[in-house]
């Protein structure tokens, strides 16, 4: 009898593991359709929608000249926008003076610091990578930049409104990363 109780124990006890198991599996399947379904398609943005729908995530206006302009856009309930154009040393000011100055973190990547992330396929915009990947088109190079510096502001408990900024110090480029929860 003491042998029957042990090998009913040992099914219940498999029993329960297995639910567990299949309680996980449930938990992250749902995990990952809530994440789909805050995420959204990404499009790219024919260019007349460019200035307007950052305005609209960000509430501010990008520079006058902004050359070239070529962007990404992820819907849902939470947006992001990848967003990359040429503009002039005034258009530099306005970017810096717009998204910059405290609590902003600012950082200069020099030329050798720069080498040594091209080399190692580094990308300071991992989610734009799977962007161009998934809708064929291309905005951001870092192996085209030999100099520049980066303004960062992430989402925090009072803000919304998060962004990073690469500035091309050598070409005038920047590529703007805003993403607002």
């Amino acid at each position: 009898m003491a042998r029957g109780m042990k090998s009913i124990k040992k099914r219940i006890y498999l029993m329960g593991a297995g639910l567990l198991v299949l309680l996980i599996i449930l938990i992250l399947g749902i995990d990952l359709i809530w994440q789909h379904i805050e995420s959204g398609p990404v499009i790219q943005l024919p260019t007349v929608k460019i200035r307007k729908t950052f305005q609209m995530i960000t509430e501010r206006e990008l520079p006058k000249k902004a050359d070239g302009l070529c962007a990404f856009l992820e819907g849902g309930r939470d947006k992001a926008m990848f967003i990359g154009f040429e503009t002039d040393p005034e258009g530099i000011a306005y970017i810096i003076e717009t998204f910059g100055g405290p609590p902003v973190e600012s950082r200069i990547i020099n030329a050798d610091f720069l080498k040594i992330l091209k080399e190692s396929q580094y990308s300071e915009f991992p989610i734009v990578s799977l962007w161009e990947d998934k809708l064929g088109a291309h905005i951001f190079d870092m192996k085209s930049i030999e100099s520049a510096h980066i303004l960062e502001y992430p989402v925090g408990r009072v803000t919304t409104l998060g962004y990073k900024i690469l500035i091309d110090d050598e070409q005038n480029n920047v590529y703007m990363f805003v993403y607002s929860r």
